[in-house]
């Protein structure tokens, strides 16, 4: 999963030119098979956030049918929690919120925690953006609770650090939560063992601080 890996990294830092490269990458070096429609799907969502948002839904959607094809359940779901991303960029949130419940019962039932998360934690995205605030940093720190006992260090911090950014509206959010983004952004340099993904590590701590200061 190396090529997803850094070409998630270069998501997060913005850099989705880079990162549909290292998708790219992925395909053509012979990852045949399993890994093609999760590295499409992810090809997809970079397009889509970047603004070419037709380009990054057909391929989206070309993740999906493959991984149905084939019988790929797991990558199935990764694929969805994409398709979930789409329609809370688009505002969708009738289809959204229907969208990210069936990602957290198939989550359960499938013992998949890092899909249950991540709908978890766009379901709290999605409450905070329709205004109920409160039902919002429930779904946060319910998933970044459990992410930071598995541990699922990159599920972890996306919600710690939602929920440390609204700490600083008074009386929204525990101020501990910026502490606890912090401990967890400061691990994850050591996590990344390759040399590239630590470096591309360091560039996203950066970043990642500066918004929680």
């Amino acid at each position: 999963m190396g090529y997803q890996v850094v070409g998630d990294t270069y998501a997060r830092l913005g850099d989705y030119a880079t990162a549909i490269q290292t998708y790219r990458q992925g395909l053509e070096a012979g990852q045949k098979g399993f890994w093609d429609p999760d590295l499409v799907h992810r090809m997809g969502l970079a397009y889509y956030t970047s603004g070419r948002k037709a380009e990054g839904a057909r391929l989206i959607q070309q993740g999906l049918d493959d991984a149905t094809r084939t019988g790929l359940r797991t990558i199935f779901l990764y694929a969805q929690i994409s398709r979930l991303h789409l329609l809370v960029s688009e505002k969708n949130w009738e289809k959204a919120t229907s969208l990210a419940l069936e990602l957290q019962m198939e989550g359960f039932k499938t013992e998949m925690p890092l899909v249950r998360l991540q709908s978890t934690i766009l379901l709290g995205e999605i409450a905070i953006q329709t205004g109920d605030v409160q039902q919002g940093l429930v779904h946060l720190l319910s998933a970044a609770d459990e992410a930071t006992r598995i541990p699922l260090i990159w599920v972890a911090i996306p919600a710690w650090v939602k929920l440390a950014e609204l700490a600083k509206q008074p009386g929204l959010s525990d101020p501990s939560a910026r502490t606890r983004a912090e401990v967890l952004i400061q691990r994850l340099a050591a996590c990344s063992r390759q040399p590239k993904i630590r470096s591309l590590s360091e560039a996203y701590q950066k970043e990642l601080l500066g918004r929680i200061i």
